[in-house]
């Protein structure tokens, strides 16, 4: 009877376990969109969709992301480097810890004329989700991620 009640506790656990998996949304994503926001108005966007890569016409005062995503004309980037660029930053993109954090698109650097990196992501459903990484962000897989992007953008400004 004490084996059979260990066995049922084993198996209740293991069913709970699979129901709480986060599901990724990294096999969703239509397309990513980083860039800077605030300060003298930020700076490009630049996207990768189907393979390709594409900066924002306008470089500054980009504004929300549904700005972006709505109102912002991206013309393709032929640049072999910087789309290799992007496509190895944006395969490292850690779904599951961003599905843990809520989407913010501030910048309370803005108020000293600093700059913060963004990413938006647009799914194959329509939706998009939108993050700004800040200094007052703690050290996280979250902000370290967005610390890449920061990099990765300046690679693709020079």
């Amino acid at each position: 009877m004490k084996y059979a009640l260990l066995m049922l506790i084993a198996v209740c656990f293991s069913c709970e376990k699979g129901e709480s998996t986060v599901k990724s949304t990294s096999d969703d994503v239509k397309a990513y969109i980083i860039g800077y926001t605030g300060g003298w108005g930020g700076g490009p966007a630049y996207k990768l969709e189907g393979g390709q890569l594409f900066r924002s016409a306008e470089d500054r005062f980009l504004g929300t992301p549904d700005d972006i995503l709505d109102g912002i004309e991206f013309r393709l980037l032929e640049d072999g480097a910087k789309l290799q660029a992007m496509t190895a930053v944006m395969a490292e993109y850690p779904a599951t810890v961003f599905d843990s954090v809520a989407p913010k698109f501030d910048c309370a650097e803005m108020a000293w004329d600093g700059v913060c990196p963004y990413l938006i992501i647009l799914t194959e459903t329509g939706g998009s989700k939108a993050w700004t990484r800040s200094e007052s962000d703690e050290a996280t897989p979250f902000s370290s991620y967005l610390d890449e992007i920061a990099e990765l953008l300046q690679t693709l400004s020079q």
